[in-house]
């Protein structure tokens, strides 16, 4: 008997704290200072809190580097993008034409296009929510084999976006 364990996409980690000064209009710092986030009038602000854009966060270099690995070579956008760094990592940030725009490519996008600090935040935000993910998932498969010790489970196979 196998059982098949899916998971959702869990957003949680992506959200960020809208400025109370910035929603009333008197926040004196800009978007690179302030530690909150300062969304355009596009971005769908809930309870204080916006969503930062996903798509945002990656890197949209032109250059296209191959990476050898083990299993063969890897093709990505740069360097970056396939060791799975995110836009505030890259080096080629220079030559992007607007540096938080990423691989987003909506013209009004509802989501938050955060500055570099907060990107940076935002990256440890997925990767200890990426932690959490794999250790809820590894305790599941544990207890669901205590419970059912003739199964065997499928693997959780999670998309990287």
């Amino acid at each position: 008997m196998a059982v098949s364990m899916t998971m959702g996409r869990d957003t949680k980690w992506l959200t960020l704290e809208v400025c109370r000064e910035f929603q009333r209009g008197t926040c004196s710092r800009s978007d690179a200072e302030c530690k909150f986030a300062h969304p355009s009038r596009s971005c769908h602000v809930e309870n204080g809190r916006v969503i930062a854009c996903f798509d945002s966060l990656k890197c949209s270099c032109s250059t296209i580097f191959t990476f050898p690995t083990d299993s063969g070579r890897i093709e990505g956008h740069c360097f970056n993008d396939i060791l799975g760094f995110t836009l505030s990592a890259c080096s080629h940030l220079s030559s992007l034409p607007s540096p938080t725009q990423g691989r987003c490519t909506r013209e009004n996008c509802k989501y938050l296009h955060p500055p570099p600090h907060l990107k940076t935040q935002l990256e440890i935000n997925g990767r200890n929510n990426l932690i959490q993910q794999k250790a809820a998932a590894a305790m599941l498969a544990q207890q669901m084999q205590f419970m059912l010790p003739g199964a065997q489970l499928q693997p959780i196979v999670s998309s990287p976006h």
